[in-house]
C-alpha cells in the first residue's frame, strides 16, 4: 500500500505488477489491493487477467483448516475490480460459487466483501 500511495502512479504500478507476477497465487491479495489503489489505466485489465488465472488454479475449491488463500485471492480480486468501477453483475456467478466454498472462512469472507452488492448474500 505504501508503494501505491507514495510513489508516482506509473512507477508504483510497474513495481506492483512485477511483484504480482513473481508471487504464487494465494499470496497476492495485498498486491492486487495496491494495484487497484494506483488507479492506473492498466489496473483493471491486470486484475482481470489475475482473476482469470486464480479462477483456473487447481487449489481454488479445496477445503482448508483456516482459509483457502487462493479463494481469498479470487474474492479480493473481484472486490477490487468492483471498486475500480466494474459492474458487480458481471461477477455474480463467481461470487455465488465463492459463497458456497467448502471453507467456512471463505464463505464468511465472501459475505463480508459482497453483501452490499448482492442482496442474496445476507
Amino acid at each position: 500500500m505504501s508503494v501505491a500511495s507514495e510513489l508516482p502512479r506509473d512507477e508504483s504500478f510497474d513495481i506492483l505488477l512485477r511483484a504480482l507476477l513473481t508471487l504464487d497465487l494465494g499470496h497476492t491479495s495485498n498486491i492486487t489491493q495496491a494495484i487497484a489503489l494506483t488507479k492506473h489505466p492498466e489496473a483493471e485489465a491486470t486484475l482481470r487477467r489475475h482473476l482469470h488465472a486464480v479462477w483456473k488454479h487447481a487449489a481454488l475449491w479445496e477445503p482448508a483448516e483456516f482459509i483457502n488463500w487462493v479463494a481469498f485471492d479470487a474474492t479480493t480480486s473481484i472486490s477490487h475490480l468492483i471498486e475500480l468501477g466494474t459492474s458487480s453483475a458481471g461477477f455474480e456467478e463467481q461470487v455465488r460459487g465463492l459463497s458456497e466454498h467448502p471453507c467456512p472462512r471463505n464463505r464468511d469472507s465472501c459475505r463480508g466483501f459482497f453483501s452490499k452488492y448482492y442482496s442474496w448474500l445476507t
